[in-house]
């Protein structure tokens, strides 16, 4: 599995001297540290997750919000979701954003749901984006307005769920 660490620091408690910069530097937080040894111990019972990489994890509040690389994202959840559940257990509410534009990323934290449009309001404070949701999905979005604007925003834009 490709990290933020190296393969060595993965598997073991302690850090290298350049893992260890990573850390004192602030560029690899504590979390992200605990999260990428933890899908490393599961790489040998799930085998995809030699494939996969993880860029960074954020927590904000109530999820944790993993961003793989391209193609990652489904190897981190993992067949039929094993791997998310793992997850889920060890760090409560997961969720898994794959790598790619920011409008690519923003959309795929409704998963399950699919917006019916997009749309990028440009403004004073730069582009916002309004995702439109049905009404009759409302139940299954994963999360409320006001956790999503914050994940979003760390993310590096700013969004809005509407339901029509």
């Amino acid at each position: 599995m490709k990290g933020p660490i190296c393969s060595i620091c993965m598997r073991s408690d302690f850090l290298c001297a350049a893992c260890n910069e990573k850390v004192r530097t602030e560029k690899l937080d504590k979390l992200t540290l605990d999260v990428v040894r933890f899908l490393g111990s599961l790489e040998d019972r799930y085998k995809n997750l030699r494939d996969a990489e993880v860029r960074q994890v954020m927590d904000v509040g109530k999820a944790l919000v993993i961003v793989a690389g391209k193609g990652s994202g489904g190897k981190i959840v993992g067949r039929g979701g094993v791997i998310a559940k793992d997850l889920n257990a060890r760090f409560g509410m997961v969720r898994v954003v794959e790598e790619g534009t920011r409008e690519e990323m923003i959309q795929s934290l409704l998963f399950p749901v699919k917006p019916i449009g997009v749309n990028k309001v440009y403004g004073g404070g730069g582009e916002k984006y309004k995702l439109r949701v049905k009404m009759a999905d409302k139940k299954k979005v994963p999360m409320g307005n006001d956790e999503f604007r914050e994940i979003t925003k760390k993310l590096g834009a700013e969004a809005e769920i509407f339901f029509e």
